[in-house]
């Protein structure tokens, strides 16, 4: 055994995982697309797959939510003439929308229940923040709020532990887990 051995070695690795990462991509687009049809149940997804009902949510919620971030950015580019433009002395009453920030891709990662309570804990700590978010993006609502409040305040210095970079021993820089990151005993 020499170095070409295992530099053969780790380039057939290297396309072995670069293959199952295509076709876990190309799975979880399936599995989406099925659960997005009528009449198929969840559980038969998650049988035939392996994964968990509630791994097929969030994939499902992620898609959708991707789906609608494309729809904003495609209507946010569209020109449109300026109603101003098209008729003369005609008064523009409503104010312009704040463009959205894009959010960070590890955000979006986050599932929404986790992303609904982060927001719910950056209300107790910061409702005066939060409410200026609300009012700076009065055309967001749900979960496109949400994941905005949530990236804002992550970037504002806010501790989050699922975005923190872990340490070696899997803590984050605070000192806390993860959540999901409970040793396993058996």
């Amino acid at each position: 055994m020499d170095m070409k051995d295992l530099e053969d070695v780790a380039h057939r690795y290297k396309k072995a995982t670069d293959a199952l990462d295509v076709v876990r991509a190309e799975m979880q687009g399936t599995a989406v697309a099925l659960l997005q049809q009528d009449g198929v149940k969840q559980a038969d997804v998650a049988r035939v797959t392996g994964w968990s009902r509630e791994h097929l949510r969030r994939l499902k919620e992620k898609a959708e939510l991707e789906a609608l971030r494309r729809r904003v950015d495609e209507l946010s580019t569209t020109k449109k003439p300026s109603p101003a433009a098209s008729v003369p002395r005609q008064q523009v009453t409503q104010a312009l929308r704040k463009p959205v920030p894009s959010i960070s891709p590890k955000v979006l990662a986050l599932p929404l229940d986790r992303v609904v309570w982060l927001v719910d804990k950056a209300e107790t700590v910061s409702p005066e923040w939060v409410e200026e978010i609300r009012q700076e993006y009065p055309h967001l609502q749900g979960p496109d709020l949400d994941y905005l409040i949530v990236d804002l305040g992550h970037q504002k210095g806010f501790k989050i532990p699922e975005l923190d970079e872990p340490t070696t021993n899997g803590e984050t820089a605070d000192g806390e887990r993860p959540a999901g990151s409970e040793e396993q005993t058996g």
